[in-house]
Formats: C-alpha cells, structure tokens, sequence
C-alpha cells in the first residue's frame, strides 16, 4: 500500500495537470451540493427512519399512508376581546342569514372549497350559529325558555310543568343582554331529543366565560374561543407542515379582514384588537 500511494497515486494527483483538474471538480461538486439544496432539502423527517429494521411500526406507518381516510382536527383560536354581544362582532364570525360574505366561517367554508390548496376539508363547526338557534327553537322544544311571569329568570330542561315561554329574541338573534345573560344555560344543556341543540356536548370546551368587569351589566364575558374543522388526510411530515402553514395563512387573513374593519368603523361600533391563529 505504501509503494502505491508513493510510486503511483501521489505522483498523479500531484502531476501538473491533474491537481487542477480535481480542484476544479472538488468546486463544482460544492456549487452543485449548494444549488439543490432549496429544492430537495425537505423539512422534517421521515418516521419510518427513527424505526429499527424489522420493527413493527413500520407496518403501522405503511398502513396509515395506505388506508388512513381522515385529517387531524384543526382549531382556529379567537382570542379574548371579540365582542360576540355586539350585531357586528356577531356578524364577523358567524356563516348564517346576514353574516358578513368576509366573516371568520365564511372564509374556512371559501377553504374548504379548495382542500388542495388549504388542506381543509370541511366548514368549521360554529357554536354562534347553533347558539342563535338554541335561542331562537320553538317552544316545543326544551331549549331556551324563560318563565312567562319573569322573563330574567331561565327555565330549565328539566321544568316540564312551569309556566315557561320561549327565550324573547328578535330576528333569530338575542340582545346584547340576553346574549351574556343565555349563553352559559347553553354551554351546559346536554343535547336530547327535546333540545337537539343543546350545547354541553360539542362546546362546553370551546368557550371560555369570564367573570364580567365591575359595573358592566353583562352577566359573562366571552374569552377565548374556538371553531373546529378538520384538515385533508396527512400522510407524511411534508403534508403536515404544509397544513398549517395554510393554517395560519387563513388565521391571517381572517385577522386582516378585521383589522380592515377597525379602519373603517367609528369609535362605537369597532371590533376589538384581536387575533385568529390555527391550533392542532
């Protein structure tokens, strides 16, 4: 080994006309890594690399790319401050009769129009809308109800020989008052066969009520809060990143469209500073 690399190997790299030649395909080997970098260096890593030869998990990871016919859910966060009891904070969120064409479900329902692009796959679930129709159900069923001779005082589910009268609300919506003073007997009515709308089961976690500040005649304040959807099936790292990249692009631009409305409102009637981000 000694005599080749000293009788043979040594003299041709270091012959006149060798040396350049491997300097200049040492660079261009360097530019070329360089150049593909952008292009085939992908984020994440792939599951089935952390995984032994022969591990069953690979089986698990081939099956989940191969059969799995669901996405992961999506959570697109209000944070605290959204004025809910106000006609336009109402109309900026919700996706029933007279929201804004630009309101938060309107949008991820536009998304969902388009799962290749925004990996949504359905509108988002709107405890808004299903609360205006809780409120808004007819007295034959056993959702809100005041007593006939005290129209402050909720009747309960569970009061079925009371003289209870349907929730006072005008065109399908409660008042501001009524909004604050409704929404936790709602947060806390398990859904039955005499209120299908009821909404412990499906929301009682996805809004956060406040105590109300000294002096305000809001019964709660509505605090954080979120409106789920579901992504596109995700096979791989890629897909999920690429997901909530999405995500937050559409939290930005529902963001946006209210910062617009801030800009464009008196003082009385502004939405309040506050943001939409993805959560999964």
């Amino acid at each position: 080994l000694y005599r080749f690399v000293a009788g043979v190997l040594a003299p041709c790299i270091l012959g006149r006309f060798i040396r350049p030649l491997l300097l200049i395909i040492l660079f261009a080997w360097i530019c070329f890594c360089i150049a593909i970098i952008p292009t085939n260096l992908k984020i994440g890593l792939d599951q089935r690399l952390a995984m032994p030869l022969g591990s069953y998990e690979l089986d698990y990871f081939d099956a989940v790319a191969k059969y799995l016919a669901v996405g992961p859910p999506v959570y697109f966060v209000v944070t605290h401050g959204h004025p809910y009891n106000t006609l336009d904070g109402q109309n900026n969120v919700c996706n029933s009769v007279k929201c804004s064409n630009s309101s938060l479900l309107a949008q991820i329902n536009f998304a969902s129009k388009f799962p290749e692009y925004y990996y949504v796959t359905s509108p988002a679930t709107s405890w808004v809308d299903d609360f205006f129709d809780w409120t808004d159900a007819p007295l034959t069923y056993q959702c809100c109800r005041v007593y006939s001779n005290d129209s402050t005082t909720f009747c309960p589910p569970s009061d079925t020989v009371g003289n209870c009268t349907s929730c006072p609300v005008s065109d399908r919506r409660p008042s501001p008052e009524n909004f604050t003073q409704y929404l936790p007997f709602f947060l806390r009515q398990n859904p039955d066969h005499a209120c299908p709308k009821g909404g412990k089961a499906a929301y009682s976690t996805a809004v956060e009520l406040l105590s109300p500040v000294q002096n305000s005649s809001s019964k709660v304040l509505v605090g954080a809060n979120y409106f789920m959807t579901y992504h596109t099936v995700l096979r791989d790292p890629q897909d999920y990143i690429v997901a909530i990249r999405r995500a937050r692009e559409l939290a930005e631009n529902i963001t946006q469209s209210w910062n617009d409305l801030r800009h464009n409102r008196t003082a009385s009637t502004v939405i309040r500073r506050n943001i939409v981000f993805p959560y999964r």
